[in-house]
């Protein structure tokens, strides 16, 4: 074991090494040292493309002799911006490693899980004639740029798993669903006028905002769902209007992030925002020729992997087995990478990964003094799924 992990530690140390800032640097680097090095221990990629041409993933698929499932392991090989430098205590590329510590940018999220994953999927290469089903590692280059394009692009290649367990760091909780959401633009018209005439303002945009803005934030939505932990909530995120010192505003923009739950889904958040802006344009008496408009920018649903999960049992049992204490399993309220993969019917866990600190912030490290802990647990889920 300590030869493996030391070579994993290698990965990861040329890894973070290598920038790979999400909308930054171009990926071509990363992914070149993961197959370089994935190569030299035995185990090939495919390369996946985005609809532009681009590089945007590595495929590795393992099929055992013997029908069943396919499952996945994930991490992501694109970072976070490194932000300003001056607020690291150390090059963010620099790999090293310190007081059992390994650091720089992705150290955590997730170039550390990405090399664990290469070689347990090198390791589950011996096993193959046992499998019973597939593994499949997709490491995602496209991520941090919010346009999930590597597992977008495994999907459209055909590589669809009946579950994945994403590599995020952390060993004190297993996140097993996430709330989703809708977004939303409000656009209010008003009646421009001179700010200066003698008559009052007939009807102000940015007065009809505020008095939106705080019936949003004052009647928050309410869904009791004891086992999705979470309760749904609206969030005004951004305003805007006017038009100039000497103008009664005639328009006026608000934007609404809200997060759903399988109690609170997306028509009761369309239900919820379309009966405050009529009761407020009934209030003001405003005229059809000036309705408020909302318009839906975009939507992911929530997720929940139930707790029946094959997966999710397999995970959790690895867990105790490893550290002999029951793993905390939670519902995360920021949306993930999840909510994607479950819309198209795929069981996704989120995390466990060795402990970590300052992911998308700065001095961002990992503890490898955790990871052949980390390992095991991986290595035991996936026999209990592949039954080896």
């Amino acid at each position: 074991m300590s030869a493996t992990i030391d070579s994993i530690t290698t990965l990861a140390q040329a890894l973070v090494k290598t920038p790979s800032q999400g909308g930054i640097d171009a990926p071509d680097s990363v992914l070149q040292v993961t197959r370089d090095f994935a190569r030299g221990i035995g185990l090939e990629f495919e390369t996946l493309k985005d609809a532009q041409g681009n590089d945007v993933a590595l495929v590795a698929k393992i099929d055992g002799a013997h029908p069943g499932k396919t499952w996945a392991v994930n991490a992501t090989l694109d970072t976070a911006p490194v932000g300003n430098r001056t607020q690291w205590n150390s090059d963010p590329f620099s790999g090293e490693i310190k007081d059992g510590h390994l650091l720089g940018r992705g150290a955590a999220d997730s170039k550390l899980a990405a090399a664990m994953f290469t070689h347990l999927a090198n390791e589950m290469q011996a096993l193959k004639n046992d499998m019973h089903g597939s593994l499949l590692l997709i490491l995602d280059a496209d991520e941090h740029t919010g346009n999930f394009g590597g597992i977008k692009a495994a999907l459209d290649a055909g590589y669809k798993p009946d579950g994945i367990m994403i590599g995020y760091p952390g060993d004190d909780q297993v996140i097993v669903g996430s709330r989703g959401f809708s977004r939303y633009e409000i656009e209010l018209t008003g009646k421009g006028a001179h700010s200066g005439a003698s008559a009052p303002a007939e009807d102000n945009a940015l007065i009809r905002l505020s008095s939106i803005v705080q019936a949003l934030t004052k009647q928050q939505p309410h869904a009791q769902d004891d086992e999705f932990q979470k309760q749904p909530k609206l969030t005004v995120t951004e305003v805007s209007g006017g038009d100039g010192y000497a103008v009664v505003p005639s328009k006026a923009v608000i934007k609404v992030d809200m997060r759903l739950t399988p109690a609170f889904n997306e028509a009761a958040a369309d239900k919820h925002i379309r009966n405050i802006v009529a009761r407020n344009d009934k209030k003001n008496k405003v005229p059809e020729s000036r309705a408020t408009k909302i318009a839906k920018i975009s939507a992911e649903p929530p997720f929940l992997t139930p707790p029946s999960s094959v997966m999710r049992t397999a995970l959790r049992e690895a867990i105790a087995e490893i550290t002999g204490q029951p793993v905390k399993e939670a519902v995360s309220g920021p949306s993930n990478i999840g909510n994607f993969m479950a819309k198209q019917g795929i069981e996704v866990t989120a995390g466990y990964g060795v402990p970590a600190s300052g992911v998308h912030a700065a001095n961002e490290k990992a503890d490898l003094r955790q990871l052949p802990k980390v390992y095991d647990v991986y290595k035991i889920a996936l026999g209990k799924l592949l039954k080896v």
